[in-house]
């Protein structure tokens, strides 16, 4: 399954909001500090230039707040990824 990937930063208000509002919908992250190496590495990798940065499949949110995205948005994009993640892995092998 593809990951949603969310990058932020210690002391970051929006970014905790990110945290709080995935958490509460129970939809899998994974999480980059930009104030460590990696996480800057893979902030350059995704050529994000602001953050809070939220990148569900192709679909990517840099520098909004948390209440600007539904819920309901949310949990469609993670289903959408979910699915789309399904077909590209092929039939499932019965034994």
């Amino acid at each position: 399954m593809k990951n949603i990937i969310l990058f932020g930063k210690e002391g970051c208000a929006l970014c905790e909001g990110w945290k709080r509002k995935l958490a509460h919908l129970s939809i899998p992250f994974t999480y980059y500090d930009i104030g460590v190496t990696e996480g800057m590495v893979e902030m350059a990798y995704h050529n994000i230039g602001r953050i809070p940065a939220l990148l569900i499949g192709e679909k990517r949110f840099e520098e909004i707040n948390p209440a600007d995205v539904t819920s309901e948005e949310l949990l469609a994009l993670a289903r959408q990824l979910s699915t789309k993640s399904d077909d590209e892995s092929g039939p499932a092998e019965t034994v």
